[in-house]
């Protein structure tokens, strides 16, 4: 796999991203040991460099939110500059048949005059806690130069992105969010809060995020939508049998004989 820069004023430090789909089987979830070989003008292969990654199947869970970010921390080849807003919005969530990751992600980044839109439409992967409120997703991204916006300027059409957030609750005051880019190399394009190795969440400016399950389907009635009881067929039956058997201690019904019989009813006298 190439390397690429974090930053171009730095070139001895370099970021590697490889996209890799997981078949699990039957499991519903699986942990795998990931390592790093590295090679050529430098090289390690050490385990203290592994790192255990847990693959899960799809849940019913999306995530959304919108808002922005004050940078003081950003790096990258297209950093946004110390001071300026980071303004985004997303909403991510997979279909009805847990099959497919539907969604978007539209964030804006300021630095020295030039403005950049990164959008994202292809999400790749999403995982989401909603009793502690975090989510993390995946996906391709495309980054352009709108500093003109009646000619923007393509400056890569095949990026990699990652957010990770955290839902503290309503009003959203509390809310954290980070944003990290990366070129098609593995070098970095964007990230809002960069501490040297990896993006932090930062608390948001304004705005809020959601991470929750989708709603269950609602608990099975007992009714239909004419209100006439459904009831399982064994039940059914027990209640005609007992029905019938009050009715005939209630209205006891006699043949033109004098006895008693369950299935005639008594004339009227002439």
């Amino acid at each position: 796999m190439p390397i690429g820069l974090v930053s171009s004023g730095d070139t001895k430090t370099g970021a590697a991203i490889y996209n890799w789909s997981v078949n699990i089987g039957n499991n519903n979830s699986q942990s795998l040991t990931i390592g790093i070989i590295v090679n050529n003008y430098y090289t390690r292969n050490s385990s203290d460099d592994d790192a255990v990654v847990t693959v899960s199947k799809p849940l019913s869970d999306f995530i959304t939110g919108g808002g922005c970010l004050m940078l003081s921390s950003s790096s990258g080849l297209k950093a946004g500059a110390a001071g300026s807003r980071n303004n985004f919005g997303f909403n991510v969530k997979w279909n009805k048949g847990g099959t497919n990751l539907q969604g978007n992600i539209n964030t804006i980044v300021r630095n020295g005059g030039l403005v950049y839109q990164i959008k994202g439409n292809s999400m790749t992967s999403l995982s989401v806690n909603a009793a502690a409120g975090t989510a993390v997703f995946n996906g391709k991204a495309s980054i352009q130069d709108i500093t003109n916006p009646l000619s923007p300027l393509s400056i890569d059409g095949n990026a990699t992105l990652q957010v990770a957030m955290t839902d503290k609750g309503e009003p959203g005051t509390s809310d954290l969010i980070g944003i990290t880019v990366w070129n098609k190399s593995g070098g970095l394009w964007f990230s809002s809060n960069w501490n040297g190795t990896t993006t932090v969440q930062l608390v948001l400016a304004g705005g809020n995020l959601s991470a929750r399950p989708r709603a269950a389907a609602p608990p099975r009635r007992w009714w239909d939508s004419r209100r006439r009881m459904r009831l399982p067929e064994g039940r059914r039956a027990w209640m005609v049998r007992h029905a019938s058997s009050r009715w005939r201690r209630t209205f006891p019904i006699r043949s033109p004989g004098g006895r008693r019989s369950g299935s005639s009813f008594p004339r009227r006298a002439a």
